[in-house]
């Protein structure tokens, strides 16, 4: 078992503040990132391997309950976003848009906070790995990468036959190594994400993959959290293989 240590910051958004937390442990490890709020299981699984590997985590919270997107103020008006959304300026601008108004003002107020967030991200790090929960729904899962516009961001799938119903549980990766490992275990579905003609949503697996990052997202339904373990297992033996031992 790690020890862990929480460290919080307080990072501005107009006139709002936003709290992002770091869990770390005194051993280096994976490196993980939850941004939406509201996906507690993700985040649960997160300290679980923590506390068992090591490594660190980054959290942010804001507002009252568990709310997905991030509402903020400034000069009076009110915005909202999706933190998965704000990694370049095309995301932020549209995230914006979609959830409300936006201004110049605001977009930058939005950027400057993305950056701060890769500031504590990146740096000193190889990988990232996100983690994230969804609702298996018609809208959203495994399913949603057989046909466009998903199938449109996807290099390689595994395994290559459509679900007749949808799964919460899959990887989207950026590292095709990864995919590959991933494979050979023959118990997940996969996704390698094709990072030179995905669509340019803003999100953090776009912004990596185009600054060569290595990167996963490791999704699972809210409240599978033992499903969710074993998949975060999965993915830090491929990132930390143990040595073979040989016996003389």
């Amino acid at each position: 078992m790690s020890n862990i240590d929480t460290k919080e910051y307080d990072l501005a958004l107009g006139d709002t503040t936003v709290k992002l937390f770091i869990k770390s442990s005194d051993t280096s490890g994976i490196n993980f990132i939850n941004v939406h709020q509201n996906e507690v299981t993700s985040k649960g699984a997160g300290e679980h391997i923590l506390q068992q590997f090591g490594g660190r985590m980054l959290y942010i919270t804001h507002g009252d309950g568990t709310p997905r997107n991030v509402e903020f103020y400034l000069n009076g008006e009110r915005y909202e976003f999706d933190p998965n959304r704000m990694f370049d300026d095309v995301g932020a601008e549209a995230s914006l848009r979609e959830f409300g108004s936006v201004s110049e003002d605001a977009l930058r107020a939005v950027r400057n906070f993305a950056e701060r967030i890769l500031d504590f991200l990146l740096p000193g790090q190889d990988h990232v790995i996100a983690l994230h929960n969804n609702y298996n729904s018609p809208s959203y899962s495994f399913k949603s990468y057989f046909s466009p516009p998903l199938s449109h961001d996807v290099l390689k799938i595994s395994p290559e036959v459509c679900p007749e119903s949808g799964t919460g549980e899959f990887f989207y990766t950026t590292v095709e190594d990864w995919f590959d490992a991933l494979k050979q275990k023959e118990i997940f579905n996969i996704v390698l994400q094709n990072n030179k003609a995905v669509e340019d949503d803003g999100s953090l697996s776009v912004y990596v993959g185009k600054n060569n990052i290595r990167y996963s997202n490791v999704e699972a339904e809210h409240d599978h959290l033992e499903q969710q373990i074993d998949m975060l297992s999965s993915i830090h033996s491929v990132l930390f293989p143990q040595p073979l031992t040989i016996e003389l």
